[in-house]
């Protein structure tokens, strides 16, 4: 006796074979597009980018809107937890990890212990002595931070010992 199961299809025939080699590309779209690509074939198309204004195409000038500039919003890193850098070429026996706060502590140790046991800190703990890196204001240590041979991580900036334990 045959299978009493009847087979049973709810997709398309059309969604059978098809021959995908004759794709005909002409005589598609609309006549507008059409005309726009003969006058300019390889026009660019600007995209992902909003203008903050709106465009007038008559003067061909942009008149800013102050709500559609963009803003930068910095949030407040009290409360961040860092998380340890983890090298790929460490041993797994002994794996280095180093901390966001572990490379502050190997830059600033020795001058903070030395200024809070000597007194030179003042009611915000800032220190009345500043060095030369505590004088610098923000825009010199970002030009600073981005000249030829400032790695953080160069064995030259004093990062070949292990760092002492903080307090």
């Amino acid at each position: 006796m045959a299978s009493a199961v009847r087979k049973f299809s709810t997709s398309c025939v059309y969604n059978g074979k098809k021959n995908f080699r004759k794709f005909y590309l002409f005589n598609r779209g609309p006549e507008d597009y059409k005309k726009e690509r003969a006058l300019d074939p390889f026009r660019e198309t600007v995209m992902g980018v909003r203008l903050p204004g709106i465009n007038v195409n008559e003067e061909n000038k942009l008149i800013p809107i102050p709500e559609m500039i963009p803003e930068l919003i910095v949030p407040d890193f009290k409360r961040l937890q860092t998380k340890t850098i983890r090298f790929l070429s460490s041993s797994r026996r002994n794996p280095i990890g180093i901390h966001s706060q572990t490379t502050l502590r190997r830059l600033l140790h020795g001058k903070m212990i030395s200024d809070f046991k000597n007194g030179k800190l003042d009611e915000n703990g800032d220190s009345k002595e500043p060095n030369e890196d505590e004088k610098r204001t923000a825009e010199e240590a970002w030009i600073k931070a981005r000249q030829t041979g400032s790695d953080i991580y160069c064995r030259e900036a004093g990062f070949k010992k292990k760092p002492e334990p903080f307090m």
